[in-house]
């Protein structure tokens, strides 16, 4: 059972009070006036198009058994983040960017190729390999079979022990999840679910082409995951959808409070919509001025609510309870040759050595690429000087602060400038502080990341060479 959180009676009351307070602190603090001059001098709509590092090529530029060489060149003892990719969906939502498919036809022989895979890495680990997190996303794989999924989770914990993976989380949705899922928490296979809930308001999703979760359901839902054994669940909601407005957020919120106040959940995901070069407004969508400052108060009132609620804001927009405690034990963390991402299926995303690898994206391209060669490389990435350290900043804008004595390499005199002066613009526009070389965003910074990141984008360009070391 998940420890109750606390009561608050007038819950109406209090959320209307947070949005005057939210609105208060917008104008007291001077963010109103910043975000104004943001919007005279930026074109918002460049606020919103974050990109990934390293960047892929447009075109495959890799052997299909590239990632599978490297590993196998090298013995590794730790894996700190492994996924597994389930790319099957019910429907695409308008705003989704994701390589995913709605046709389930093939998905047998998915599920095949990609067992293959995980076996033919993981085989290679030594008896006391650790994992940080194991994670199976997607797509949507609780639309998956149980004993599918099952098999999928047997075939990890044969080369690493359960015990010794810090985190155990499957991905769903309450609506279309196979209705026996929860078995999979009752024989341990799993100890946490994320539920994609995105929002409370059913017009909302309506208008985002996503299905729309009664809260009675998410009740339902939970209750039936906790009474099975799972130690955790989380919510995840989105702010920047289209037609979505803090009237909506307060809503999010009474729900989210009464979930938490039942035991219910003890972390919430908020995530900051955002748009790539592939997946920018969709049909109908307009993107102006007033869309994203109402984005921002969504998102700031999220903020102040869990602040209210006395959760912790973690990285990657993660709010946890007090309750809540995923920490990994010490004896898992100790160890050498560790691999910072392992990802199996299409479109998945692996980290090791000094390289990022891409599989190939269309779920049977990755089947053939697996049944013919044994691997699904479609590209892959040196981290090269430049792109070590402009994830260091990426990564650090995303977290909330970055030292720049951290950078992974030493830059020359010019890219030291040009770090420089990307920062002090920043902290004119009160988007960073500075701290010697501690650079933290400001919670005009935080809200506007996506800006803020951009700006630092500018900094360690590609030389004309590509240098690896």
């Amino acid at each position: 059972m998940i420890p109750q959180q606390t009561h608050r009676p007038d819950l109406d009351e209090w959320a209307r009070e947070l949005l005057r307070s939210t609105d208060d602190w917008i104008v007291d603090s001077g963010v109103e006036r910043l975000l104004a001059h943001e919007f005279a001098t930026t074109d918002p709509r460049k606020w919103h198009w974050v990109d990934v590092y390293p960047r892929w090529p447009k075109e495959p530029d890799s052997a299909p058994t590239r990632m599978l060489d490297d590993w196998r060149s090298q013995e590794w003892r730790r894996i700190e983040f492994l996924y597994l990719h389930l790319p099957y969906c019910a429907q695409r939502c308008h705003f989704c960017y994701y390589f995913i498919s709605t046709d389930t036809s093939r998905s047998g022989d998915y599920l095949t190729a990609l067992r293959k895979e995980v076996r033919t890495f993981l085989s290679r680990l030594p008896a006391d390999a650790t994992a940080g997190d194991l994670f199976f996303g997607g797509g949507t794989p609780s639309m998956m079979a149980v004993d599918d999924l099952r098999t999928l989770y047997d075939e990890v914990y044969e080369h690493i022990a359960q015990d010794r993976i810090g985190m155990v989380t499957l991905e769903l949705h309450p609506r279309t999840m196979r209705k026996d899922i929860h078995r999979l928490a009752e024989s341990g296979h799993i100890r946490r679910v994320s539920a994609g809930v995105q929002s409370f308001s059913r017009p909302v999703l309506e208008a985002n082409g996503r299905i729309y979760v009664e809260p009675d359901r998410i009740r339902k839902v939970c209750a039936r995951f906790i009474e099975a054994g799972v130690e955790h669940i989380g919510l995840d909601f989105m702010v920047g959808l289209h037609t979505q407005t803090a009237d909506d957020v307060l809503t999010d919120v009474r729900h989210i409070h009464a979930l938490a106040q039942e035991g219910l959940i003890d972390s919430v995901s908020v995530y900051p919509r955002s748009f790539t070069e592939i997946w920018g407004p969709f049909s109908g969508e307009v993107v102006d001025e007033r869309v994203l400052a109402e984005k921002f108060r969504c998102h700031l009132l999220y903020r102040h609510f869990f602040a209210e609620l006395g959760w912790r804001e973690g990285p990657m927009y993660l709010f946890t309870a007090p309750t809540f405690n995923a920490a990994v034990p010490s004896a898992l963390v100790a160890a050498t040759a560790t691999a910072q991402s392992l990802a199996f299926g299409n479109s998945a995303r692996s980290s090791f050595g000094d390289t990022q690898y891409l599989n190939r994206r269309d779920p049977d391209d990755y089947v053939r690429g697996i049944e013919e060669h044994g691997g699904a490389t479609w590209a892959d990435v040196p981290f090269t000087r430049a792109v070590r350290n402009r994830r260091h900043l990426h990564f650090g804008v995303k977290r909330g602060h970055f030292d720049e004595a951290d950078l992974p390499a030493e830059p020359t005199a010019a890219e030291r400038a040009q770090l420089d002066e990307v920062t002090e613009d920043l902290t004119r526009r009160e988007l960073v502080v500075r701290n010697g070389t501690r650079v933290e965003l400001t919670q005009l910074g935080m809200l506007l990341v996506e800006l803020v990141h951009q700006e630092y984008d500018r900094t360690f360009p590609e030389p004309d060479s590509v240098d690896r070391r």
